[in-house]
């Protein structure tokens, strides 16, 4: 299978339930418009980078990262951003969400940020963000990321430990999103992995009897 390369991260080329990586700017724009139906016009936010005559915000970040977003009837209902962590301190948001993180740079050619995890108000949104959330996971292991960190809200922290994310007791105060805090994945610990909604088991089971049979994942 031909590998592609978008954001510095090498993938293969798999449509898995309605989840695809972004690769043109069509696929861009329409999660930029997500992100503006939600934060912008329903959250009122107000974001240096949104443009408002397209109704769409996209960030300087987003051509350096990878984007996987998922749809359902041809409506872009759900969307992750997985950014190297070496590329992410040129962002004004991710550069704090490190400063603020355990991490020093001596670990951070494989560690992996996740943001802007967005999702519509629709019922096939939810099980869209976690098939989208699935193949971020799969395409880290493929490119040899150990750990991923995130910032979200204190409502949205037990969503994120259900899945086998850890707390990292950390917080900064962001001055559009608010207090956020700080989250880990180590995308190789079983013991955390193996949480109450085991969503990466089985791809970190594929990834490594695959790498023991030297094929990829």
């Amino acid at each position: 299978m031909k590998s592609h390369v978008v954001g510095s991260f090498v993938y293969d080329r798999v449509r898995t339930q309605g989840v695809s990586v972004a690769e043109t700017a069509d696929d861009l724009e329409r999660i930029g418009a997500l992100r503006y139906a939600l934060y912008v016009a329903r959250d009122k936010k107000s974001y240096p980078d949104a443009n408002h005559h397209n109704h769409s915000l996209i960030e300087a970040i987003d051509h350096r990262s990878l984007n996987i977003f998922g749809e359902h009837e041809g409506e872009c209902l759900t969307a992750i951003r997985l950014t190297k962590a070496r590329l992410a301190t040129d962002d004004q948001y991710l550069h704090r969400l490190l400063e603020n993180s355990t991490f020093d740079r001596t670990v951070y050619d494989r560690l992996a940020v996740v943001s802007r995890l967005t999702a519509a108000e629709h019922a096939k949104a939810r099980p869209l963000m976690i098939s989208a959330m699935r193949e971020a996971y799969r395409v880290a292991l493929r490119n040899e990321i150990k750990l991923a960190v995130a910032a979200t809200r204190q409502t949205l922290v037990p969503f994120f430990t259900r899945l086998g994310w850890v707390s990292s007791g950390k917080s900064y105060a962001e001055s559009i999103a608010g207090e956020m805090h700080i989250l880990v994945l180590d995308l190789y610990d079983r013991s955390t992995l193996n949480s109450e909604h085991p969503i990466f088991l089985d791809l970190l089971d594929a990834f490594e009897i695959a790498k023991m049979m030297g094929e990829t994942a």
